[in-house]
């Protein structure tokens, strides 16, 4: 689907550009399952070349992360040596404090659908970065779990879908009524507006493409 490349074009352009003709960002993280951070690491230099550095972190020793990681965010010059760093979920949750230290343009989670549960720790761990971009990428359908869904669109946007108690109160109660094998015909109806109304919002912050848009390739 191109996923990787549209990401890496979003990266470098926002290191690159702004509105206001100065870069919008000064360094993104890219989070993505360790057997992928090489992948990602080929990809940016498949693409971009040495027209911008990255900071892969693999199988360096704890004081070697640590040191890495310390530097990394704190550069905040506007020509950081290496923009972009590339760190695996595990890593960056055992990392959150240095991580979270100062503000970041963007992270980028690959295979994000991981992100479903927002009680877990790799979860609350990426809420608490400091950045006002989050991209969520992933080539897995997201199940038929409203609670998982919602977790997925706050992560991506804080606060579009309220709390979770509303969530649930507003959408989610309405839409699983609706579907009940003894539902009304009232209740089937509030839940196909209440489905619409929902499809509506998130639609403004979700790229979704399926296996037909590569058929005719």
């Amino acid at each position: 689907m191109g996923k990787t490349l549209q990401c890496i074009t979003l990266v470098w352009t926002l290191l690159r550009q702004s509105p206001d003709c100065s870069p919008a960002i000064n360094k993104a993280i890219i989070v993505c399952p360790s057997s992928l951070v090489k992948n990602w690491y080929n990809e940016f230099g498949k693409w971009l070349g040495s027209r911008v550095t990255c900071l892969a972190i693999a199988n360096e020793s704890k004081d070697k992360t640590i040191e890495l990681l310390t530097n990394y965010m704190a550069n905040r010059s506007s020509r950081c040596g290496a923009p972009v760093l590339i760190i695996s979920y595990e890593t960056f949750r055992l990392y959150c404090k240095i991580l979270n230290a100062s503000e970041v343009g963007l992270v980028l989670c690959d295979e994000g659908h991981r992100l479903k549960n927002n009680e877990n720790l790799t979860y609350q761990a990426l809420m608490a970065l400091q950045t006002k971009r989050r991209v969520l990428l992933s080539g897995t359908p997201i199940q038929n779990d409203l609670t998982e869904y919602y977790s997925l669109v706050h992560f991506v946007n804080p606060g579009m879908l309220g709390t979770s108690q509303e969530f649930k109160r507003h959408y989610e109660n309405a839409i699983l009524r609706g579907q009940d094998a003894h539902s009304t015909d009232k209740e089937r109806e509030k839940a196909n507006e209440r489905l619409v109304e929902l499809t509506a919002l998130v639609n403004q912050c979700m790229i979704r493409r399926t296996s037909s848009l590569l058929n005719k390739y």
